[in-house]
């Protein structure tokens, strides 16, 4: 999420739908899933919605998860991690902040346990903004560092791949 512009991102992503039966690539789906949920979670958070748009937005948000969930227990190594996070913005928003916050750390975890670099550049980025709303610099300070870190990670090893395959 660019500049942490999820407004955006969930228009980006809502308008995107139709276009997903012709998507070939499947991990383009799961990303595509991923990125509409947390948008979602984030403009139900930020309140940058319409009061009558909220429904529509939880079932969606709700038939994504049940999708996520499915591919998780096919592959938790790939989508593992990005469920549970969407578990945890879910947690946060029901006012469960204990539970969310065990959510991220596991989320995080096996991210970096299966080298999901973007991934977890990612969640890094989304819990450094959880600790930010609940006041706790240091941490927020922590995971913005790692973000910024994985991020020149994911970048340098996508160059050298790149580069591994030209002449």
């Amino acid at each position: 999420m660019i500049y942490r512009d999820y407004s955006t991102a969930y228009r980006l992503c809502r308008d995107a739908v139709p276009l997903l039966p012709y998507v070939s690539s499947f991990y383009n789906v799961a990303l595509h899933n991923f990125l509409y949920s947390l948008s979602i979670c984030q403009v139900l958070e930020t309140g940058d919605c319409e009061p009558e748009a909220r429904p529509e937005l939880l079932r969606v948000l709700e038939e994504n998860q049940d999708w996520l969930k499915e591919r998780s227990n096919d592959a938790f190594c790939n989508y593992g991690h990005l469920y549970l996070v969407i578990e945890a913005e879910r947690k946060t928003a029901e006012g469960c902040t204990e539970e969310a916050l065990q959510l991220y750390e596991e989320a995080l975890g096996a991210a970096k346990k299966h080298d999901r670099s973007l991934h977890h550049a990612i969640l890094c980025d989304v819990a450094a903004l959880r600790y930010e709303r609940l006041g706790i610099k240091s941490a927020a300070r922590h995971y913005l560092t790692d973000t910024y870190r994985l991020y020149s990670h994911w970048g340098r090893r996508k160059v050298r791949s790149h580069a591994a395959g030209l002449p």
